[in-house]
């Protein structure tokens, strides 16, 4: 439910960006071009599904002997929580991308910097919540 809850939001928020942009890419103040290129790295950092990802995929394997202690830790389902956590990522990460060209002013790029924040650890609080038993 998170994840689709997750991408429904970046999808109205991405839909709201392209009404918005209207060829907006081009002619900024210095000033929000040189926010924009030290938070090109922000962006990137702030990507934890795709650094979970990658590290993940590149270091462990599946195992048969997952299913003794959980009978339905399938080969299918643990590929495809690290699809799913994949595509969350990179959706995420092109609207940040987005969301940087075309902003104007320097305090919008920090405040929406913190909305996608808030939006990209919603699905990590519901995570926790529901580890708490809430």
């Amino acid at each position: 439910y998170m994840v689709i809850l997750k991408l429904v939001l970046f999808s109205f928020l991405g839909l709201d960006l392209y009404n918005r942009s209207a060829g907006g890419f081009d002619e900024k103040d210095p000033t929000v071009r040189a926010t924009q290129f030290f938070l090109i790295p922000v962006a990137i950092a702030m990507q934890e599904d795709l650094i979970h990802v990658y590290t993940r995929v590149a270091n462990i394997r599946y195992s048969e002997e997952v299913r003794e202690v959980c009978p339905a830790a399938t080969e299918w389902k643990f590929a495809l929580s690290f699809l799913l956590r994949f595509v969350d990522g990179l959706y995420s990460l092109i609207i940040n991308f987005v969301l940087l060209l075309i902003t104007d002013e320097v305090l919008s790029l920090f405040l929406n910097f913190a909305a996608l924040g808030f939006l990209q650890s919603i699905d990590d609080v519901a995570f926790h919540l529901a580890a708490q038993g809430m």
